[in-house]
C-alpha cells in the first residue's frame, strides 16, 4: 500500500502555524513553552498544529522539537515553489487566491439573499393579509395589532438580515478558524 504522499504534505503545510513551527525549528531546536511563547494560541491549540506535523519534526534527547529532513523537503518545496515564480505567474495567482476566497463567500452570501428574499416574501404576504382584514369590516379589532406586531417582528429580522450579510465573510473567517483549531 503506497501512502499518499501529496496529501500528507499539503495537509502538513496547509496551515500557516504549521509552516511557521518548520521555519523555527529550522533555526534551532524549541521546547513546547518556546513554541507556545511565540505563537499567541492555546495550548490545544499548539498541540493540534504538533500533531499535524509529526515526521516533520519529531523530539530529541532533551524533549526539545526539531526538524526532520521530510519537514526541511517540506520547506524546500515551499521555497521552491516561491522562487519559481515568475512575473508572468503573478496575475494568475491572484486570480487563483481572488477564486479561491470568492467562491467561498459567495456561497455564504447566497444563503443570506435567500433568507432575505424569503423574509421579504412573508413580508409581502403578512402585509397582504392585513390589506385584505382591513376591508373587511367584520374583522376582529384584536387581528390588527398582532398583524402589525408581525410586521414590526419581519422587519427587525429583515434589518438583521441585511446587517448579517454584509459582514457574513467575515462571519465565514471566524468560523473556518474555529472549526480549523481545536479549542
Amino acid at each position: 500500500m503506497s501512502l499518499p504522499t501529496e496529501e500528507i504534505f499539503i495537509q502538513a503545510i496547509s496551515h500557516e502555524i504549521r509552516r511557521n513551527i518548520l521555519r523555527i525549528l529550522l533555526e534551532s531546536p524549541k521546547s513546547f513553552t518556546d513554541l507556545l511563547n511565540f505563537f499567541d494560541i492555546s495550548s490545544s491549540k499548539l498541540t493540534y498544529h504538533l500533531k499535524h506535523i509529526q515526521g516533520f519534526i519529531e523530539k530529541d534527547v532533551n524533549q526539545f522539537y526539531i526538524i526532520t529532513a521530510l519537514g526541511k523537503r517540506a520547506l524546500n518545496v515551499l521555497d521552491s515553489i516561491k522562487e519559481d515564480l515568475s512575473p508572468e505567474d503573478q496575475p494568475l495567482l491572484k486570480e487563483a487566491y481572488q477564486g479561491q476566497k470568492t467562491y467561498k463567500t459567495s456561497l455564504a452570501v447566497q444563503g443570506m439573499n435567500i433568507i432575505i428574499g424569503t423574509i421579504l416574501f412573508t413580508m409581502i404576504i403578512s402585509s397582504t393579509i392585513l390589506i385584505i382584514t382591513m376591508l373587511d369590516p367584520q374583522t376582529p379589532w384584536i387581528i390588527y395589532p398582532i398583524s402589525i406586531l408581525i410586521l414590526g417582528i419581519e422587519c427587525s429580522i429583515l434589518i438583521w438580515a441585511i446587517k448579517t450579510r454584509k459582514t457574513t465573510p467575515q462571519i465565514m473567517n471566524k468560523l473556518k478558524k474555529h472549526f480549523e483549531e481545536p479549542l
